[in-house]
């Protein structure tokens, strides 16, 4: 293993700063967490469904519009995942309640029964299961037919982070002692595990896989980023050093770049050298709420608690775009599958979700076109794009989820 340690005396990059009004007060207020609702579901206005045949692109956002309704939680949805191959979504709540849609017809497939609350849930990579994990520390399948259960097995209670590839290929939790569990087969027969023995006592912050899968990164409270081959368990370099706390990690889609966010600095390493790339700093807020590469590797979106969502160039190492009128909780930040337009939103009363093309994105612009795709005082949770790009799928904070497409 390789230990890293970043210079004191830093080579700030130049931050470019648009001239805009700050509307919101600085804050450090942490990520939203779901807000459970009880009794019968809010009247929500209903939509009846219509196909989306188009992907959603910067050539035709100005037309999207509202689809369809998904309605069946009684509390906030926190969490969406999207199969491979199908048309189909799970949503989870906030209460550990997963349900099964078909976004072809917007019809509700199945509800998920488990042994206790779900913490996190999603497709196999064949799309021929649906794997959990569950609060009292069981690995679950079901069957993608009917989501009938399949197997139920123990991982270990004291689960503190649960994470998925986005592949769907493997499965890490983290364990209140600083251990960390690699799953890589999702049946009782093989069930194909390996085990990360962290620092004593050292607390995940946070939990992260490449695209691919084939890394792991993971954050203690010890303040060291350790990248790890989430194959066969090797350490491949912990990085240390850093001025203020490492709160959130996420790699490249090509796995070439490790951005860390630590305070109000916004840490780009080379996993090839092993060296920083660049280091940038926001000048209002700290980047800990939200980070995304785009998929052409060009740019990272990092979201702050304040006013604006930065975009910046991997290539320039330079600010791109300054995007405004954000509340001070940020909430939910995603580029689309092709990688034109970018969604972002804010769980706050009029704070507002919105789509921008990532065509109009200038460092010297002093104002960007954006559409809106929230409805009115709706306070927008999550956000999330199907993988085939024709659908937007949106949650409040009353349990509700609209679907925005390009209507035929």
């Amino acid at each position: 293993m390789q230990v890293i340690q970043r210079p004191n005396r830093l080579r700030r990059t130049a931050v470019l700063i648009v001239s805009l009004s700050v509307l919101a007060a600085c804050s450090t207020s942490p990520k939203p967490t779901a807000k459970p609702t009880f009794g019968p579901l809010p009247t929500v206005t209903t939509v009846a469904w219509h196909a989306a045949n188009l992907p959603i692109q910067s050539s035709n956002a100005e037309h999207l519009t509202r689809i369809g309704s998904l309605l069946g939680h009684q509390a906030t949805v926190s969490k969406l995942a999207f199969a491979h191959s199908h048309p189909l979504m799970l949503s989870q709540d906030g209460n550990g309640r997963v349900i099964a849609w078909d976004l072809n017809s917007g019809s509700r497939l199945y509800a998920l029964t488990a042994t206790s609350p779900l913490l996190a849930v999603a497709y196999a990579a064949d799309d021929s299961l649906i794997i959990g994990v569950s609060l009292d520390g069981q690995l679950h399948t079901w069957r993608l037919a009917d989501g009938l259960p399949n197997s139920t097995q123990p991982i270990g209670r004291g689960s503190a982070l649960v994470t998925f590839s986005g592949s769907g290929q493997a499965l890490a939790v983290g364990h209140d002692d600083g251990t960390i569990q690699v799953w890589r087969a999702f049946t009782p027969q093989a069930p194909a595990t390996f085990s990360v023995q962290g620092t004593p006592n050292r607390v995940l912050r946070a939990l992260t896989f490449s695209p691919d899968g084939s890394l792991l990164v993971s954050i203690g409270s010890d303040n060291l980023v350790h990248v790890w081959d989430a194959v066969n368990g090797a350490s491949k370099a912990a990085f240390s050093a850093f001025q203020s706390p490492p709160l959130q990690a996420v790699i490249s889609p090509d796995n070439k770049l490790l951005a860390i966010a630590s305070g109000l600095d916004l840490h780009v390493l080379n996993l090839a050298t092993l060296s920083e790339q660049f280091v940038v700093t926001q000048p209002d807020q700290a980047a800990q709420l939200g980070m995304a590469f785009s998929p052409d590797n060009h740019w990272i979106a990092t979201a702050s608690s304040g006013e604006f969502v930065y975009v910046w160039s991997t290539i320039t190492t330079k600010l791109s775009a300054r995007l405004p009128g954000h509340a001070s909780v940020f909430s939910a930040l995603s580029w689309s599958p092709d990688g034109s337009l970018l969604f972002t939103a804010a769980a706050a009363p009029d704070a507002g979700a919105y789509i921008w093309n990532v065509q109009t994105f200038a460092p010297d612009a002093d104002k960007y076109p954006r559409g809106q795709v929230s409805g009115g005082t709706d306070v927008i949770y999550v956000g999330g794009w199907s993988p085939d790009n024709k659908r937007l799928i949106t949650a409040d904070e009353r349990g509700s989820m609209t679907v925005w497409g390009i209507a035929p």
